[in-house]
């Protein structure tokens, strides 16, 4: 059985803890200072020099806390705080390569623990990843405060610049650290068409064998909304919208589109609530900002964006979990077939572009308007600025393949495989490895149709 199965009941119980009882306050909330996406300072990216760096987060909804007379919005402004002091100990006027932080979306007025590896200084393929993995399990198993607890007494934990008291509700006296699991996630650079790769292996199974060589990349079991991952090939350009030749099609740019579609139609088909974060939406997490990604492959997408992904839209394969699906039908996103075809004047059926995609929304900018303006700006990074501050939020900036000058963008991987507390520096060292390979095996940009 995969560890997530295990896990589920521990993961239910944490995001559903019962909320806490309101301080009796009111104005609690408006005498704080909103939370701004902008001020969170993630550390996956970029480094200082552009070379490849590789961030790692280990999330873990076994181990939270609580604070039940605290306004929301201080709780909220934990997010990405030391919890408890615990970061690695450097030398005056340097930065730590791991600390420990507090995270939200656990529940009301509760938070959560995660590690935070920095990809600003941990770079790819040195191996770094897996011994600052490993000091942080050593860091963990030796502190495990939760055995602190006597009696009806819950250990109090602190969270840097928060005024909140916080006290720990699981793990329990019982619990050994070597029994909490931890979902990570990844930040690194990647050619598009190296992405490609891994979005292909995780679209294509029911369930990613362990035995896949990026299993620890792509993850576990794909599911909906993360799950749903549109793969864009040669044959969505059967009709040749604005005249592209597909035998011109490289795999980055099949990559771009398959990125911008997956965000568009998983919105179209699952709306965002409200104040949800696009994020959730694909297990690849663009960091880099759409409109840097689309300048990468523009030249083989002459003319109306637009009118391209509307015109491709209307596609999905007939059986999408083949390993390689190329066989096309129309999407059922379109509910009446007849969108995508009509009868032009010699009475011959034409393909032409669906609807309904267009008019999706995510706040209160429609899908055509984010692919309209790509050319200029990313409205989609706009939007979760308001949010979250996740996708596109290093807005243009880039780091290199490893020894070469290409720069790159960076995306963050997501919903990956669940760790054991002791399996967790393998982990780090099995991504940094494949992830390396990945550099190492695409250092040159594709060359146009081939």
């Amino acid at each position: 059985m995969r560890p997530i199965l295990y896990l589920l009941p521990f993961y239910v119980a944490a995001i559903a803890a019962p909320a806490p009882a309101n301080s009796g306050d009111e104005n609690d909330d408006q005498n704080c200072e909103e939370w701004d996406g902008d001020m969170i300072e993630n550390k996956d990216g970029p480094t200082a020099d552009g070379s490849p760096g590789i961030g790692i987060e280990f999330e873990s909804p076994m181990f939270y806390f609580s604070s039940p007379s605290c306004p929301e919005a201080t709780v909220n402004n934990a997010k990405k705080k030391v919890l408890a002091g615990r970061k690695q100990k450097v030398d005056s006027g340097k930065s730590p390569l791991w600390m420990l932080t507090a995270d939200t979306g656990a529940g009301e007025r509760v938070l959560q623990a995660e590690y935070i590896l920095d990809g600003q200084q941990i770079k790819l393929g040195s191996g770094q990843a897996e011994t600052v993995t490993k000091e942080i399990v050593k860091d963990f198993t030796d502190w495990q405060p939760w055995k602190k607890r006597t009696g009806k007494d819950r250990v109090k934990i602190e969270v840097e610049d928060t005024p909140c008291d916080f006290y720990i509700d699981a793990p329990t006296p019982k619990d050994e650290a070597s029994n909490v699991f931890w979902q990570p996630q990844i930040t690194a650079p990647l050619p598009l068409e190296a992405l490609f790769v891994l979005m292909k292996d995780r679209a294509t199974y029911t369930l990613v064998p362990k035995s896949n060589e990026y299993f620890n990349i792509i993850g576990d079991s794909p599911r909906s909304p993360l799950g749903t991952q549109v793969i864009v090939n040669k044959n969505y350009f059967q009709k040749k919208p604005n005249g592209i030749d597909p035998a011109s099609l490289t795999d980055d740019t099949l990559a771009f589109l398959s990125l911008v579609l997956t965000y568009a139609k998983t919105i179209a088909k699952n709306p965002l609530k409200k104040d949800e974060s696009v994020k959730l939406r694909s297990v690849f997490m663009p960091r880099t900002d759409f409109h840097t990604l689309y300048t990468k492959v523009k030249s083989q997408l002459p003319g109306d964006l637009w009118n391209i992904i509307n015109t491709i839209s209307c596609y999905t394969p007939v059986n999408p979990k083949d390993k390689n699906p190329q066989t096309l039908d129309l999407d059922k996103l379109y509910l009446d077939s007849k969108l995508c075809k009509v009868e032009d004047q010699n009475g011959k059926n034409t393909f032409v572009p669906g609807t309904k995609l267009g008019n999706a929304k995510f706040g209160s900018t429609t899908i055509k308007d984010w692919i309209e303006s790509l050319g200029k700006e990313d409205l989609l990074t706009t939007f979760d600025k308001t949010i979250d501050g996740s996708v596109g939020g290093l807005g243009s900036k880039m780091e290199k393949v490893l020894d070469t000058s290409r720069e790159v963008p960076l995306f963050e991987f997501r919903d990956l495989n669940w760790q054991a507390t002791p399996d967790m520096a393998n982990f780090a060292k099995d991504a940094d490895v494949k992830l390396k390979a990945l550099h190492q095996k695409y250092k040159q940009a594709p060359t146009n149709g081939k």
